[in-house]
């Protein structure tokens, strides 16, 4: 018996050790949370914002949205998504915020509070420029008279998909409905990946114009030209020296200006309100001619424009007069549309 007691205490002891320490470990864990809800408290009385960041924290009952790794992956994929718009991630401090949430995890409650609401600051941002607009349209264009649209998005709503872990919903929400706006982030992702695969060569210019009929070196350039714009069928060349677009050679002379490439060229002007001719002449070629790093700024001004008059956009039916083209444009609410010229101006 006396020999079994030094190890009966033992075992006491180290019992007693387990008892004590488990619950001190448990409690230890929540004065962090409760000092990080205090310094979260603070830092957002202390914010001053514009945005509605209190409002965020409200609906969320002052707890954190982001101390969880998985969910800041999120929003960082969610903002870099945002090229698809024609906005720029780096605005939204998109490839800083990995870096600086498992800095902030190795720090005190006052700087995970801080990244906290800098990351909450940063999705309400993006929400606002995907709603409103990144610039105010009257900093650009003083006699500008349709109204700034307000937030289109439900703050409830995005604070339900950021809890789920869906950050790409959240912004869908403040995203423009407009089939009109569909179109243009789609066209902007085509030319996108067109503008980063390469280039094609340019048409070059010359004293008479390319006419349906004529054999010329110059045909098989306005072929390549026409199938970067969406022509892919005109070009009869090989296609694995053109990546960068999808080419289907066909049996026709290269060299040739037959109907087919007539009637392309056709669409074309049509589509940048040229004369309808068929003949690439100075201001067709020019046209053809446009880097696709242009018609990518085109479309991210156009995308911020859309983004202005969103409120018209989603109202249905719509009207458009193209005053420069002399077209009239009418949308209605299952996307389809009609075209047709117009007289502008007094008759």
């Amino acid at each position: 018996m006396n020999d079994n007691q030094p190890l009966r205490r033992w075992a006491i002891g180290a019992a007693l050790c387990l008892t004590l320490t488990y619950p001190l470990m448990a409690t230890s864990s929540e004065p962090a949370s409760e000092a990080l809800q205090q310094a979260l408290t603070q830092r957002i009385q202390q914010s001053g914002e514009t945005l509605p960041v209190e409002s965020f924290y409200q609906l969320r009952d002052g707890q954190p949205a982001w101390q969880a790794i998985n969910r800041v992956e999120a929003l960082v994929s969610a903002l870099n998504s945002l090229v698809d718009d024609g906005l720029t991630p780096s605005d939204y401090q998109a490839a800083s915020l990995l870096d600086d949430f498992q800095l902030s995890q190795q720090l005190d409650a006052q700087a995970k509070a801080s990244f906290d609401v800098r990351a909450t600051r940063s999705l309400l941002l993006a929400l606002d420029h995907l709603s409103l607009g990144k610039v105010n349209p009257k900093d650009v264009e003083p006699n500008w008279d349709l109204p700034r649209p307000e937030r289109s998005y439900a703050l409830p709503r995005v604070v339900q998909a950021v809890e789920e872990g869906d950050v790409h919903q959240a912004l869908a929400f403040a995203r423009p409905a407009s089939p009109e706006y569909a179109q243009l982030r789609e066209a902007l992702t085509h030319y996108r990946r067109l503008a980063e695969q390469g280039s094609v060569p340019y048409l070059p210019g010359r004293e008479e114009s390319l006419r349906p009929g004529d054999i010329d070196d110059d045909v098989q350039t306005l072929r390549q030209r026409l199938t970067l714009w969406g022509e892919p069928h005109l070009l009869a060349a090989d296609s694995s020296a053109y990546p960068m677009v999808d080419v289907q050679a066909s049996g026709a002379d290269p060299r040739s200006f037959d109907r087919e490439l007539a009637q392309a060229v056709m669409r074309f002007q049509r589509r940048h309100q040229l004369q309808e001719d068929g003949v690439v002449g100075e201001r067709t070629r020019l046209a053809l001619n446009m880097p696709v790093s242009a018609r990518v700024n085109q479309l991210r001004i156009n995308l911020e424009r859309a983004r202005w008059i969103r409120p018209s956009l989603e109202r249905a039916p719509n009207v458009w007069v193209d005053i420069a083209g002399y077209r009239l444009h009418y949308t209605r609410p299952n996307g389809q549309h009609w075209d047709t010229r117009v007289v502008v101006g007094s008759p």
